[in-house]
């Protein structure tokens, strides 16, 4: 594994802050396990003009919203799965 190739993951209180390849602070690497509900479907789109329409840019726009549903982190040790 090298940090060039990572998805990188801010988490705070067990909840995505912000998630992408590029992020320069991290506390966390994406393994590639997402648990989606319909919820997710239902979110905002992100900015307009913007054209992230990745699994991550989806979390970035729940991890963005001040109430309703949200992006949580779950850890699952140290090691590969």
């Amino acid at each position: 594994m090298t940090l060039d190739d990572v998805t990188r993951v801010m988490c705070s209180n067990g909840r995505i802050v912000n998630i992408g390849k590029v992020i320069r602070e991290f506390n966390a690497i994406d393994t590639g396990v997402f648990l989606c509900t319909p919820v997710i479907f239902d979110a905002p789109p992100g900015e307009p003009g913007g054209s992230d329409d990745s699994i991550s840019g989806a979390m970035n726009v729940l991890a963005s919203l001040e109430q309703g549903p949200r992006s949580s982190t779950y850890k699952i040790g140290s090691g590969w799965m």
